[in-house]
């Protein structure tokens, strides 16, 4: 068993994504002097780069994710803001863009995907922030992150988000662009499964994996709210330095979450060897692992009899309560697991076309 740490608390290695960091791509508004706003209340802020913290395989994982964004005057009320990247690799805004006054100091804060809570705020007292986020999923298949850093300014190559400034000063000249970096770090912990087909079963049945499911099977968590203490300094310090303080929200029903998911016709046959693991993420708030479970649905054909001939549809389910106790925010555990019977022995034995799935 191993577990992969994928938020590290120093500087550098916090910007790092797969060995660099990811950057949004910006059109450069150097030169262009920006329309005035001042009816509505300033200039419009502009996200022009977006750095995450390592661990994450994805090719362009913040495509389309939309970020929520709390812009916190210190002299008014705060508003808020979505912001995302498309498909042509452009960051725009969900609605009205937020605005800034120019030479006004500002906090900006957020988090992503921008959805996920029901009801979220911020508020700021001293050097210290605190941001409630309602009606979070137990379990999800979205890397839930929180915004730790903010630069001013586009990233130039080399250049890096300080974690834990979440200051920002809107430039004085209206010809300069509004523009702002983000730094975001992981609020849940993840488990990768990679499941794979026993070799001496193999030679006997083909399976198929079509569906794996997260659960929560305690309705009391089904959801929970989440308060996060942001401490803000410009030393490169991670703000998140104590754990999120979650409270659970009943509901009728079990949390599940179907994060990987195959039809009978793209279903791939499970391969022998773990290295050719199927793969696939899950994610789970720190704290909340005494009612998880794992759930496989999977068909199964026959190899020797009736070459591939399907036996039917199968399910599976897993406690995962002694293999992720305790886990924390912001790091990964892999768990494998095995489609293999108990008595394969015993060729009449419906384990033989019911097979168990062991994990380690």
């Amino acid at each position: 068993m191993k577990v992969y740490r994928y938020t590290q608390k120093g500087l550098l290695t916090a910007l790092l994504f797969g060995g660099s960091c990811l950057l949004m791509n910006c059109t450069d508004h150097t030169d262009t002097e920006w329309p005035r706003h001042d009816d509505e209340g300033g200039e419009p802020l502009h996200v022009s780069a977006m750095t995450r913290g390592e661990g994450d395989t994805a090719d362009d994982p913040l495509t389309n994710i939309p970020i929520q964004l709390f812009l916190l005057p210190q002299d008014g009320t705060s508003r808020t803001g979505v912001v995302k990247k498309n498909d042509s690799g452009d960051i725009v805004w969900s609605g009205d863009p937020l605005l800034v006054k120019p030479g006004a100091d500002y906090h900006i804060f957020g988090f992503l995907p921008a959805a996920l809570p029901t009801n979220s705020s911020v508020s700021v007292a001293g050097n210290t922030a605190t941001m409630t986020l309602n009606g979070l999923p137990t379990v999800t298949d979205q890397d839930f992150q929180i915004v730790i850093g903010v630069k001013s300014g586009q990233l130039a190559s080399g250049q890096s988000v300080t974690q834990g400034a979440f200051a920002y000063h809107a430039p004085e000249d209206t010809e300069e662009d509004y523009q702002v970096s983000l730094l975001a770090d992981h609020l849940y912990a993840a488990v990768e499964f990679r499941i794979h087909i026993d070799a001496e079963y193999n030679k006997l049945r083909t399976i198929k994996l079509k569906q794996l499911i997260l659960k929560c099977k305690d309705k009391s968590k089904a959801s929970v709210n989440a308060v996060v203490t942001l401490t803000m300094n410009d030393a490169g310090t991670h703000p998140i330095a104590t754990n999120p303080v979650y409270s659970s929200v009943s509901a009728d029903a079990e949390r599940t979450v179907t994060f990987y998911e195959k039809n009978r016709d793209n279903a791939v046959p499970l391969p022998v060897r773990v290295e050719d693991a199927i793969r696939a993420t899950g994610y789970f708030a720190e704290g909340y692992t005494s009612d998880l479970s794992i759930v496989s649905v999977y068909d199964v054909y026959d190899k020797v009899n009736n070459q591939n001939e399907l036996i039917g549809e199968r399910s599976a389910e897993n406690n995962l309560s002694a293999l992720l106790a305790g886990f924390p925010r912001g790091r990964k555990k892999i768990v494998t697991m095995t489609v293999d019977p108990t008595y394969l022995y015993i060729l009449s034995d419906n384990d033989l076309n019911n097979p168990t799935v062991k994990i380690q």
